[in-house]
């Protein structure tokens, strides 16, 4: 097995059907994630009373309980990366599990290829080096997702301890902006950190099943980067300037704290950006998604192939 840089292979004694500590992990944090959301969402309807009665106290339970919900979110999207990692380790696991028993099979020169949905293929005697988007996705997983958890947590932080100021004032007007745009900033760099995951397991079924085709005494073919695959691209680079962008707006809209105008009217501008970017990364999560499906099914008609022919 040939490491992926920057990713934790499965160890070699491992064997691919046993328990994965991911499958546990993962939807542990999803349910953690939930939870916290739910509750949070029950204090702000708890304050339904006191409007137009205690305005003071909405304000400040809406200031921590929106961000504690945030934080819920980020915890979510962590378990979703720690399941996507242990799809990886799986991915290997299934590629080994090939790689051993294909060679052993006897060639049948008789065979007669399968019909497939013509696509744009490459086909070379080794393995294909990775693409630069490839290396880039191995290397940057990890610490996207490193620095987006350690933005939510701050941004979670200041808005928790700024309920404690009064509502209304442009000490809770600066901490709300800080606040909001540090947490919506980690957000963005975790959904960048999960995209960077989906481009690893591209990466991984690109290598894996270059290997299994050379364990085979086969010439390597690998499907050509597709419409989907550009266009995840871009829009996770896009979606990422646009949450960089939201933060250093709202740096901005903090420097604003001191007029109470101006700084509602820079809000008012400030608070789409940043449904905008994760959309924007979410949507790239989605072409990726059905990239990997488009590889998964090529190679699922490459191995069968495979075995028709050798078997």
């Amino acid at each position: 097995m040939t490491a992926i840089n920057g990713l934790i292979l499965p160890t070699v004694d491992k064997r691919p059907e046993a328990d994965s500590w991911h499958r546990k992990i993962g939807p542990l944090l999803a349910v953690i994630g939930m939870v916290i959301a739910t509750a949070t969402a029950v204090a702000n309807w708890s304050t339904i009373g006191d409007i137009g009665v205690d305005d003071a106290s909405v304000a400040e339970t809406d200031m921590w309980a929106g961000g504690l919900g945030v934080a819920g979110l980020g915890v979510i999207k962590v378990g979703i990366a720690v399941a996507l990692v242990g799809i990886i380790h799986r991915l290997w696991g299934r590629a080994d599990s090939v790689m051993t028993t294909v060679p052993h099979l006897h060639a049948r020169p008789d065979a007669v290829p399968l019909s497939r949905t013509p696509r744009k293929t490459k086909v070379s005697e080794d393995i294909p080096a990775p693409l630069p988007i490839h290396k880039l996705a191995t290397r940057l997983w990890k610490p996207m997702l490193a620095m987006g958890a350690m933005g939510v947590i701050g941004g979670t932080i200041v808005r928790v301890a700024a309920a404690s100021e009064t509502a209304g004032t442009e000490a809770f007007r600066q901490a709300t902006a800080w606040g909001v745009g540090l947490e919506f900033f980690g957000e963005t760099l975790l959904l960048g950190g999960i995209s960077f995951l989906l481009g690893t397991i591209l990466a991984s079924l690109r290598q894996a099943g270059g290997e299994v085709q050379r364990a085979a005494g086969e010439p390597v073919t690998v499907l050509a980067m597709s419409g989907s695959a550009n266009a995840f691209i871009i829009l996770m680079m896009v979606g990422t300037m646009v949450g960089i962008a939201q933060f250093v707006a709202s740096i901005v809209l903090a420097g604003r704290a001191d007029s109470p105008t101006s700084y509602a009217e820079l809000a008012t501008f400030v608070n789409p950006i940043r449904e905008v970017a994760l959309g924007l990364l979410l949507g790239g999560i989605v072409l990726a998604l059905a990239t990997i499906g488009t590889v998964l099914s090529f190679q699922f008609d490459r191995v069968r192939e495979l075995v028709r022919r050798n078997a």
